[in-house]
């Protein structure tokens, strides 16, 4: 009996420290490093919901949003956007993930945003951490119309911040 307490002593141990050293080694990228990263608007090799590759329009602000369909704070974020989705009439919003293509296209048609200047898309996992890092959800990223780092927001945030950003 005293011999499968200490085994299980030690394997609640192992366990314990494994899952310490996952949580410290896929924490989210420092924002520092974050503008350093991202200080150019990226060329993102993505996919649209229409199966076809899509890239990022130039000549206009743009709105990069990374997120997750099951993400909670990603759908709060898109409900207040769409409730203010005028703000945005003048930049790209563009939305991506690197879920599935049915996750994608269905929270795209749960959001209800359409129109010329929203795109959704999906990028892979090893281009968001090549361009990026390691993402918190959802991550916001705002450049001006010469594709220059304007802003970064890391969770939900008002669209009227995120939109005072763009200028």
């Amino acid at each position: 009996m005293k011999k499968i307490v200490v085994i299980a002593g030690a394997l609640f141990l192992v366990v314990l420290l494994a899952t310490q050293v996952f949580l410290f080694t896929h924490q989210p990228t420092p924002i520092d490093e974050l503008r350093i990263k991202a200080a150019v608007l990226p060329s993102l090799k993505l996919r649209g919901l229409d199966d076809t590759n899509f890239e990022i329009p130039n000549g206009r602000p743009v709105v990069l949003i990374y997120f997750n369909s099951t993400c909670d704070h990603c759908r709060e974020e898109m409900n207040a956007i769409k409730k203010e989705i005028d703000l945005f009439d003048e930049a790209n919003l563009i939305f991506f993930s690197s879920e599935e293509m049915p996750s994608i296209v269905e929270f795209a048609s749960w959001s209800g945003l359409s129109g010329s200047n929203v795109r959704f898309g999906k990028v892979s996992p090893e281009e968001v951490a090549s361009r990026f890092g390691v993402l918190s959800l959802p991550q916001i990223f705002i450049y001006n119309q010469q594709g220059a780092l304007n802003e970064i927001f890391s969770g939900e945030t008002a669209p009227a911040i995120i939109a005072g950003a763009l200028r």
